[in-house]
């Protein structure tokens, strides 16, 4: 499995960001997307220019924490990092974070990207259109 990458984005989204202020949308544009793991062996970082949002386990709180410009977001307890960040339960929004907001924000999914490999056979010489062409 590539564990290289994260994908994170809201569930039933079109519900209830109907409701939502401005503000909020604005968090949640920031936080929804593709993560890539960086340098260091557990952070995942927004495939953004200009992003400052990360995922990153921390080990001395032994929490999955989400942070944008420097302040937490989601986090999700655990008892070891050997799950990764990838769950779709158990992620909460911070308490220091929810105090400014208007409207709370329902955690986003974490979860491995889907991959889809495709492969093109041919060129086919099978004669011109509609006709048919005996092959055996």
């Amino acid at each position: 499995r590539d564990i290289t990458w994260l994908a994170l984005y809201f569930e039933n989204h079109l519900d209830w960001c109907k409701l939502v202020d401005k503000e909020t949308k604005e968090v949640m544009r920031k936080v929804g997307g593709n993560y890539k793991k960086g340098f260091e062996e557990l952070v995942w970082y927004a495939d953004v220019v200009d992003s400052k949002s990360h995922v990153a386990w921390i080990p001395e709180r032994r929490q999955w924490q989400h942070t944008i410009d420097g302040k937490l977001v989601f986090l999700r307890e655990a008892e070891d990092e050997s799950g990764g960040p990838f769950c779709e339960a158990g992620w909460r929004m911070a308490a220091s974070f929810a105090v400014g907001l208007k409207t709370p924000i329902p955690p986003p999914i974490y979860a491995r990207p889907t991959v889809v490999h495709t492969q093109t056979f041919g060129p086919f010489k099978t004669g011109p259109p509609g006709k048919f062409v005996d092959v055996g």
